[in-house]
């Protein structure tokens, strides 16, 4: 919505007895958004954290989604993932996702995940004010895992690699050329989504491009 009209007309429009029921929630509109994945992962007592940022594309139908994700992983937890040198952004995506898995642990102390992700948006409002929150989580797996098992396997040939940079890419349509066999996941014919490639891997491009 674009003003305090269009806010009452759009809540007039909801079903009272399903708002009491299952609450409503409100989300500002940002601009010049940067989506962050954060996750922890762990197979064994191999254990992997990460950052970085996911990139949009068209689908079959020529709208938005999801197009993959260019991740920072350090070997071990999230203290070895701020060891890194990373961004001002990153760092923030990071604590912030921290803070909402630590309150996930103090809600359900029993809650076990070996896989933990985190969409972290981080943006400015319609004042150009900066902006910053946990999107929501993921404990299956996602987007990201293609990135998640390269650099947990990278990690596993290589004992002593500390860090390593992985991707996961998702392209739509018959023009999308194939990946490398290196990288290739997934190219066919889906029955939801029509025609799409999935590649993934390490990232041999410092500049993340996906």
């Amino acid at each position: 919505v674009r003003d305090a009209q269009e806010l009452r007309a759009a809540l007039n429009g909801q079903d009272a007895a399903v708002m009491r029921r299952l609450g409503l929630v409100l989300e500002e509109d940002l601009a010049q958004i940067a989506t962050y994945s954060v996750g922890w992962i762990r197979i064994g007592k191999l254990e992997a954290s990460y950052v970085g940022t996911q990139c949009l594309t068209r689908d079959n139908s020529g709208e938005p989604v999801y197009g993959g994700s260019a991740l920072t992983f350090a070997r071990g937890g999230f203290d070895e993932l701020r060891a890194l040198n990373l961004s001002d952004e990153e760092r923030q995506a990071v604590d912030l996702s921290c803070r909402y898995d630590t309150a996930v642990s103090t809600a359900y102390p029993d809650f076990f995940a070996s896989r933990r992700n985190y969409d972290v948006a981080i943006g400015q409002n319609a004042r150009g004010e900066p902006r910053a929150g946990v999107l929501e989580q993921s404990w299956r797996a996602g987007g990201a895992s293609i990135a998640e098992l390269s650099a947990l396997q990278a990690f596993m040939l290589s004992p002593s690699l500390k860090s390593v940079s992985a991707f996961t890419r998702e392209r739509y349509g018959t023009d999308e050329p194939a990946p490398t066999s290196e990288q290739y996941v997934y190219r066919g014919e889906d029955s939801a989504v029509g025609m799409i490639t999935k590649s993934g891997g390490i990232l041999e491009d410092d500049n993340g491009r996906l």
